[in-house]
């Protein structure tokens, strides 16, 4: 895309290097006025010049302007189709704009193959969505303010390393991390659930890495490695960086402990031997970390996030090692654009609208999209992507029930035995998802449940001293997910 960038004034410049020579040329012969000598460069683009040439500038001239009328018409041509193949695509609907630069922007069209269309610097093009992936996370945001009137019924996507999906104000805009992305895949993939459940629910978990894909193994393991209301599953966290435990107080409230260490790993040798897993991320020599990692714990489970997936595998034949594209799962089309876990996070909230009378009752059907669609629109981001949690987590919830019973079954008549558990670990749930976004209990003046701005509510307390009418909230919640599975 930069190359491109660079490419397009060049070839601006080189098309008009004719006529400057032209005009230069009959111009200092003084047998001609300026309009004259102007007039005979243009024609050098489309007819020879019939006369002998008065000097070798003019003669330079008439060789190179046919060649430059052919590479504007071929110029010309590749924009027409590329204006054709790009309105194509967005008449056959679902269409994809990707603008970026770098590999980035190339995979990601790669994947969408006939969806995608390729966005032209500095320019707004028709589609159904847009993918706004620029390497300077500031074009992305400067792109969205230029065009945000013609974008405001679209859904857009944004990569961004500094905001959160839940951080956006504007109600179409989506921002999108990799890491992210990709620590919420490894959870549902490879949850707690099996080391916890043999060890009566206590385990430790140690996290080593400073950067943001660690960061998003914490905060998306805590949502997700819920499985009993008593356990405790400690998360020993090193390398973190001191402003990332400062701007996220609520991990001293979660019920599981959050221990974030001031010293390197080797220095805590004894936490990491006791470790049940070790997961590890963001090390630039990542060979040397990985040799002396494994001299210290040869028998511990170790899942490592690689950028050299295919060295490491090579180079250690650990069975308990476990390498992982730290990059794979989050760069999938289907990780950014969560069209499924949308589609029921919204019908979610359409159920919470009917239960409290914002929307009538019958229209909670999953086929009616319009009123979905309009009581979603009402949500601010924190609030949808409280819906999308909620949703998100329901796949370990579905673990959970195989393993209880010991089959498939997602029926009224599976669950019902459980739904008081899995209410009460929903409000578990509920209230991470909270804390980590900074809130606290409290009582708001107004007599309400919340204060936004405040950002407190008096249901985060424990689930056994919830009201019944809040217990039921939980259950209704449970129930509405069993049923679409």
């Amino acid at each position: 895309m930069k190359a491109e960038k660079i490419k397009r004034p060049i070839k601006v410049i080189a098309f008009f290097v004719p006529f400057v020579l032209a005009l230069f040329g009959f111009l200092s012969t003084h047998e001609m006025s300026f309009a004259d000598a102007a007039f005979q460069g243009v024609i050098l683009y489309f007819m020879n010049y019939g006369d002998t040439p008065p000097n070798i500038w003019v003669e330079i001239a008439r060789w190179l302007a046919p060649l430059a009328t052919a590479s504007g018409l071929v110029m010309a041509f590749v924009s027409i189709r590329e204006r054709a193949r790009r309105g194509l695509r967005y008449l056959s609907g679902n269409s994809i704009c990707v603008y970026g630069d770098g590999r980035d922007a190339e995979e990601m069209l790669a994947q969408l193959g006939s969806r995608g269309i390729r966005g032209p610097e500095g320019e707004l093009v028709r589609a159904e969505r847009y993918i706004l992936m620029y390497a300077e996370e500031e074009k992305n945001y400067d792109f969205y303010c230029r065009y945000m009137d013609r974008l405001q019924e679209k859904q857009v996507y944004v990569k961004s390393a500094a905001l959160r999906p839940q951080d956006a104000k504007c109600r179409n805009l989506h921002f999108f991390q990799y890491e992210e992305a990709e620590a919420r895949t490894y959870w549902k993939e490879h949850s707690l659930l099996e080391e916890a459940a043999a060890s009566d629910y206590k385990l430790k978990i140690v996290l080593i890495g400073g950067g943001k894909l660690c960061e998003a193994l914490l905060t998306e393991g805590v949502q997700k490695n819920i499985f009993h209301p008593d356990q405790k599953i400690a998360y020993h966290v090193f390398d973190a960086g001191e402003k990332f435990t400062a701007c996220h107080p609520g991990f001293q409230d979660m019920g599981d402990p959050v221990i974030f260490h001031g010293e390197a790993w080797y220095q805590c040798m004894d936490c990491i031997r006791q470790a049940d897993r070790i997961l590890v991320a963001d090390q630039e020599k990542e060979v040397e970390f990985m040799n002396d990692l494994l001299a210290v714990v040869p028998q511990k489970r170790i899942d490592f996030f690689s950028r050299k997936k295919n060295v490491l595998k090579m180079l250690f034949a650990s069975q308990n090692l476990h390498v992982y594209d730290a990059e794979r799962e989050g760069r999938k089309i289907e990780n950014i654009l969560n069209e499924k876990l949308f589609e029921q996070a919204k019908q979610l909230n359409l159920n919470y609208a009917v239960m409290y009378g914002s929307a009538a009752a019958g229209e909670a059907s999953a086929s009616n999209e319009a009123v979905r669609e309009a009581e979603w629109r009402k949500l601010d981001g924190f609030t949808r992507y409280s819906n999308v949690s909620s949703v998100d987590y329901h796949e370990i919830r579905k673990q959970m029930l195989q393993k209880l019973t010991g089959s498939d079954r997602t029926d009224e008549s599976a669950y019902q035995p459980y739904l008081e558990l899995f209410a009460e670990l929903e409000h578990i749930r509920w209230c991470r998802y909270h804390l980590l976004n900074g809130w606290t209990y409290g009582i708001p003046e107004s007599g309400k449940a919340k204060d936004t701005e405040q950002r407190i509510h008096r249901s985060l307390i424990p689930y056994r001293e919830l009201s019944e009418t809040e217990k039921e909230k939980d259950r209704e919640t449970v129930r509405c997910m069993f049923q679409w599975q």
